[in-house]
Parts: C-alpha cells; structure tokens; sequence
C-alpha cells in the first residue's frame, strides 16, 4: 500500500520525472504495482508514457486499459493511429478490442462506415454490438446506403440485426433495401424487415405492400405487416 501511495504521489506532483520510475515499476513481480504504474503512465500521456508502455509486457495488468486512457490525450491522428492498434490487438479480450472500436467510431466518423461494414463481415458479436449501436448514433454520410449494399451479403442473425438498427435511422434510402428483406426464406429477417418498414417514411408502395402481407397465409408475417400498417406515415398514407 506504501509502494502504491509514493506512485501515485508522483504522478500527481512530477508527472514527467516520474515516467522513468513507473516504467522499471511495470516488471514488478508485485501485480498490483505493476498495474498501477501503467495506470499512472496512462494518465500522464505524454510520448514517454506511451514508449513506455508499447514496451511493456503484454502480461502487465491493466495495460490495455492505461494506453486507452493515453490515446484521449494525443491529437487526433495519433489517437486514430493507437485506437486503431489496440483494436487490432488479438491478445486483448475481446470487450476490451470493443472500446477500442467504440473510440475510433466517434472519433472518425468519415471512416466510420468502412469499420461498422467490416465488424458486421466478422463473426464476433463483442465488436457487432458496438457497430449496431453506431448506426443509430453516427454522423457518418452515406452509412445507410453503404449498409442497404451490404446487407444480402451477411449471415442471417446480422442482417435482422442490421434491419433493427436501420429502423432507428428512419431513411427513405434503405427502403428498398428492406422490401427485399420481407421476401427473405429466414423468418427472422422477414420479422425484422416487416416490422422495419412501420417506422420508415412511408408512402403508397408501402401501403399496398403491408395490406398485401397483411392477408398472406403466414400468420405472424400478417400480423407483423398489420402492425407496421398502423404505424406508418408519410406522403399518401391515410
């Protein structure tokens, strides 16, 4: 506890004199000062802390968690640049590699459609989840059409996935992307493009699409399109 407090003393009194003795303090054999001294070199951030720490053993508790820190303080580019490391790390968990990826995705969101479209190709549902997050909350241009093209080529779970999240991003672009999606052989696709369409601008086509589904033979498929039926408005839609 002593160890603890004297580093935790010089990083609040000498930040930059105190990196040398932090960095010998990541090979201590003492887990709880070895993750503290990455901690403290976290919050220092500046370029010897981050030396220090990209020389550290992998093994170091907390170390993942301290260059994450680290990269908030760097200019963008550098930031990109370590966030962009750290989710490429294969021995970080996989919750961690998430972080990662939520950082970059609010931190670049000119690149953010090509990261959510590459995640969502993967088969990892840690990183996926971020990325579903994302399409509702990003500023990115162009994400729903890039997503709308996409879309056929992922596995069955993601693509109903994908369609949840669309509907929280109501744009008249992934419209056709979605009819297409109600004729899927999945079910739960079907399930999640039929209800989508209930809170996309809506126009005629769509009227006379769901009363159509409304009165075919599968039940849940017409009960869904009634549903969305009720809901939907725009232009032509009583």
């Amino acid at each position: 506890r002593i160890r603890l407090g004297i580093i935790q003393t010089l990083t609040a009194r000498a930040p930059v004199s105190a990196v040398a003795t932090l960095a010998a303090l990541l090979g201590d054999q003492d887990p709880a000062t070895a993750k503290a001294s990455a901690t403290a070199l976290g919050q220092i951030g500046n370029a010897a802390a981050l030396a220090a720490l990209r020389s550290a053993p992998a093994t170091v508790p907390g170390l993942f968690e301290a260059k994450l820190t680290l990269a908030r303080t760097l200019p963008t580019a550098e930031c990109v640049a370590l966030l962009t490391e750290l989710q490429g790390d294969t021995r970080a968990a996989p919750h961690q590699r998430a972080s990662a990826l939520r950082g970059l995705l609010d931190l670049e969101p000119s690149s953010a459609a090509p990261r959510i479209i590459a995640v969502l190709a993967g088969t990892d549902w840690t990183p996926k989840q971020v990325a579903l997050e994302a399409i509702f909350s990003s500023r990115a241009s162009g994400l729903t059409a890039a997503l709308a093209a996409q879309l056929p080529k992922w596995d069955v779970p993601t693509q109903a996935a994908v369609i949840t999240a669309l509907a929280r991003r109501p744009d008249a672009t992934i419209t056709a992307a979605i009819v297409a999606a109600t004729r899927h052989t999945a079910a739960t696709v079907r399930t999640a493009a039929i209800n989508a369409l209930g809170d996309l601008p809506g126009d005629t086509s769509l009227v006379t699409l769901l009363a159509t589904l409304g009165s075919s033979e599968n039940f849940d498929d017409a009960k869904l399109a009634r549903a969305s039926l009720a809901r939907l408005h725009g232009p032509g839609v009583s």
